[in-house]
């Protein structure tokens, strides 16, 4: 599930979060033409989190701090072979296929 900031979280990453230097992530954003800056998400997850196969309609800046992951790319061409949920559905945007094996 996805909580504000602020829910959870503590005032000492709220605080965290004021210091990034938006001047440079929009300079950044010019440079690399990665188109408007809509929303601002911070995810993290616990040892063992996994993440179901999907895709996400923003462009992503992935940053591991500590531990490791896994990730598997597809090309977009290949969406509906690991069989997407229906549109509206509530799991719309995931794979129902959830096994994948690095080769």
């Amino acid at each position: 599930l996805q909580h504000a900031l602020t829910v959870g979280m503590g005032e000492k990453i709220l605080e965290d979060f004021k210091t990034v230097d938006w001047d440079l992530v929009r300079q950044l954003q010019q440079s690399l033409k990665l188109g408007e800056l809509t929303t601002n998400l911070l995810l993290i997850g616990q040892d063992g989190n996994v993440t179901p196969a999907h895709y996400d309609e923003q462009h992503n800046f992935f940053c591991q701090l500590q531990g490791g992951k896994h990730v598997f790319l597809f090309s977009p061409d290949q969406w509906n072979a690991l069989y997407p949920y229906p549109l509206h559905h509530a799991c719309d945007r995931q794979a129902m296929a959830r096994e994948f094996r690095e080769e």
